[in-house]
């Protein structure tokens, strides 16, 4: 639900600002707590590539978007770019681990 937040407050960012900017402060927060819990889930089932990089999705938003938001009082883009990297890392991870996982299934082994 927080994604699909972003992807509204994106959508509607040049026809109301004031709306975008209030689902922007609720749905970040929200994507960093699910990912972070979500990462924690992951890691406990002994998936760590992809459990790493949803954790560190997750805390990235609070370790480094929060401040340099605070520190600055406006949009990041810096700070912005670096959690794209880290949604990119997430990707890459969630396709190594499809694809491995797949072979397995593939070989007649369960993963």
């Amino acid at each position: 639900m927080a994604a699909h937040h972003l992807v509204t407050a994106e959508l509607i960012i040049g026809w109301s600002y004031e709306i975008s900017e209030v689902l922007f402060t609720v749905s970040v927060p929200l994507n960093g707590i699910g990912l972070t819990c979500l990462g924690v889930a992951v890691l406990r089932g002994g998936h760590s590539a992809a459990g790493y990089a949803m954790l560190v999705t997750g805390l990235y938003v609070f370790v480094v978007m929060a401040p340099a938001f605070a520190v600055f009082g406006a949009p990041n883009y810096p700070a912005l770019a670096g959690w794209g990297l880290t949604w990119l890392l997430l990707g890459i991870a969630t396709w190594v681990h499809a694809r491995s996982a797949r072979r397995l299934t593939l070989s007649g082994a369960t993963p």
